[in-house]
């Protein structure tokens, strides 16, 4: 009984770990996912941040670190 709950101990640490690596996601990625969805506007890459441009001529940027990618109020939180 005491080796089941290790092995299956072991196996939860296994999937959250494994889990928790899956949330990140770089400005690249951010900018491929878009593209390949058909989303209209244009991404681009900028420091740390994906900016997407609207067809409107508007600019969202969104800041991405190990938890994803947020969006941001002002697009000077972005790394050169």
């Amino acid at each position: 009984m005491f080796n089941v709950i290790k092995a299956l101990s072991a196996v939860v640490l296994v999937f959250s770990i494994c889990n928790l690596s899956s949330f990140a996601m770089s400005p690249d990625e951010y900018c491929k996912i878009h593209k390949d969805s058909g989303a209209p506007g244009t991404c681009t890459v900028h420091g740390n941040c994906a900016v997407l441009t609207t067809n409107l001529g508007t600019e969202e940027c969104k800041v991405c670190t190990d938890g994803g990618c947020e969006l941001v109020d002002n697009c000077n939180k972005c790394s050169e």
